[in-house]
Order: structure tokens, then sequence, then C-alpha cells
């Protein structure tokens, strides 16, 4: 949520492609996709430690999500890839001006 209201400080209309969002625009993907496979590989390890007969009723509730940062993450790139390319397109504008 921080870095969301960063992103937002950091924006500005005039020049909306800044490497600065770009960045954290990318950190956060990073980081969703971080949180997404660390979540998947609990996940993973609970079902096979659930074959020893360990009750893990109230850990399903911490591990879920594991698509859903795996969606967020994606998305996040795609949006960062933009950025980068909205970066390129403002640079080559600033120099035929």
């Amino acid at each position: 949520m921080y870095q969301v209201i960063h992103i937002f400080n950091k924006l500005k209309l005039v020049q909306p492609f800044t490497e600065e969002v770009y960045s954290h625009i990318y950190k956060m993907s990073q980081l969703a996709l971080s949180t997404g496979l660390l979540s998947y590989g609990a996940y993973i390890y609970s079902r096979w430690i659930s074959k020893f007969e360990v009750d893990l009723a109230n850990l399903q509730e911490f591990i879920s999500g594991r698509a859903e940062f795996l969606f967020m993450a994606a998305i996040l790139f795609v949006i960062s890839q933009v950025f980068k390319r909205g970066i390129e397109i403002q640079a080559e504008s600033e120099l035929t001006i």
C-alpha cells in the first residue's frame, strides 16, 4: 500500500512516464511474484507434510492467494513495460521538438 501511495505522489500529469514510477511498479511486480511463489511453495510443502497426518487446518488461511499474487505480478509487469515504452516515446518526443 505504501508503494502505491508513493507512486501517486511521484506521478505528474504533464510527464507521467518517469524512470522513478517505472522502477516502483517493476519492484511491486517483483514483490508480488516473490510472494506468489513463496505462497505456492508453502502450499506444496503443506500438502507434503499433511501426508504425515499433521493437522494444518489453521495454516490454510495463511497460504491462500497464491494465484492472485501471481496474476497481480503479471499485470504489474505488463504495466511496468508500458511505462518503460512510454519513457522511450517521451524521450523521443523531447528530442524531436
